[in-house]
Formats: C-alpha cells, structure tokens, sequence
C-alpha cells in the first residue's frame, strides 16, 4: 500500500470515528467534550507556551 492509499484509508478511518462519536453522544445525551485550553505565558502573556519554555524567560542568577 502506498502512502496515498494508507493517507485516504486513515481519513476514512478518522471520518468513520467521528460519526461514531456523534452518534454515541446523541444516544447518551452528552455533549462533545471540550477543545483543550490554549497554553497562556505568565510572563510573557503569549499563547502556546508555559513560563517554563518562555523564550523570554530571564536565566536563573548563576549560583557561585
């Protein structure tokens, strides 16, 4: 199988799952769950990172 084939089949597969879902939340009565938060900085205040890979973070004073 090439990897078109295999790219076609996974969608296939993804399409299939996610109407799966969708009936199984319709026959429970749930709701889909949530998109995930965006990562927001307290330092730098940017999304998609945390203050422990800001790019901004000042290094830490060298201990001597």
């Amino acid at each position: 199988m090439d990897i078109d084939a295999q790219i076609a089949r996974a969608k296939e597969l993804i399409a299939k799952r996610e109407e799966i879902d969708e009936q199984i939340a319709a026959l429970f009565g749930g709701a889909p769950s949530p998109p995930k938060k965006t990562r927001r900085c307290k330092i730098c205040d940017s999304d998609g990172h945390n203050a422990m890979t800001c790019p901004e973070r000042p290094d830490k004073a060298p201990t001597t």
